[in-house]
C-alpha cells in the first residue's frame, strides 16, 4: 500500500437519509475513480445489510461486498437520518462504530449522522454541529456542545444547521475529506461535480 493511502467506510443503515449518503458518495466515488485518486484511496460501504431502505424509501443495493469490520479502515463517515436520531445502530454495527473510534481514527458525520454516536455514550463532552432544531436533544442525549457549520473536535468532524457554501452538508462533508487528506484531487472533483470547492477548513 502506498504511503498516505486511505481506506475510507460509509455507514449504510435501514432509515438513513438518501441524500446525505449519495451526497458523500458521488464526490468522493469520483475522487477514487480519476486516474490519481486510485494511488490515494479505497471507498468502501460499511453495512451489516444486503440492501438498505433509506428514509425516503429508496432500496438500496451494494454491487460489491460491503465492509463488515472496520479495523482496517482509516476514516468513517456517518450520513444522517431519521433512524439515527430515534436508536442506536444494531448491536454488530454499534460494535463495530465503538471499536473504530476507540482507534482515534476521523470520523465524519453529516447532520443527525451525529446521534448514532450520541446513543452509543461517545460524545460527552465533545463539541458537535446538528440541524439547529436538534440542538437541545442531542445535548440531553449525549452530554456534549452544540454548535452549527463545519465543525472539528479532534478527530471528529461535524456539519448541521443553515449552510452559507454552495452544495449540500454532505458534500461539503466530502469536500472536507478531500480537502485534508487529497488536496490534489479536491479540484478534480468539483470541476466533475461543477460545485465550487470553496470551502473553508472546518472550525475548531
Amino acid at each position: 500500500m502506498l504511503p498516505g493511502f486511505k481506506r475510507i467506510a460509509i455507514f449504510a443503515y435501514e432509515g438513513m437519509d438518501e441524500g446525505d449518503f449519495t451526497g458523500v458518495y458521488g464526490p468522493l466515488a469520483k475522487a477514487a475513480q480519476s486516474l490519481e485518486g486510485r494511488k490515494l484511496l479505497a471507498l468502501s460501504v460499511f453495512t451489516l445489510d444486503d440492501t438498505v431502505r433509506t428514509s425516503g424509501g429508496l432500496v438500496i443495493g451494494f454491487a460489491l461486498p460491503p465492509v463488515r469490520d472496520l479495523q482496517s479502515e482509516d476514516i468513517l463517515v456517518l450520513p444522517g437520518g431519521s433512524a439515527a436520531r430515534s436508536k442506536a445502530p444494531a448491536d454488530a454495527a454499534a460494535d463495530e462504530i465503538k471499536k473504530f473510534w476507540a482507534l482515534q481514527r476521523p470520523v465524519y458525520a453529516v447532520c443527525s449522522g451525529v446521534f448514532l454516536l450520541a446513543h452509543l455514550g461517545l460524545l460527552n463532552g465533545w463539541r458537535a454541529a446538528v440541524h439547529h432544531n436538534h440542538h437541545a436533544e442531542l445535548e440531553r442525549i449525549a452530554g456534549c456542545r452544540t454548535t452549527e457549520g463545519l465543525t472539528k473536535d479532534g478527530m471528529l468532524t461535524t456539519i448541521g444547521g443553515i449552510q452559507s457554501n454552495p452544495g449540500t452538508k454532505a458534500t461539503r462533508i466530502a469536500y472536507e475529506i478531500l480537502e485534508t487528506f487529497f488536496p490534489s484531487l479536491l479540484e478534480i472533483v468539483a470541476d466533475r461535480m461543477e460545485v465550487p470547492a470553496s470551502t473553508s477548513s472546518a472550525a475548531s
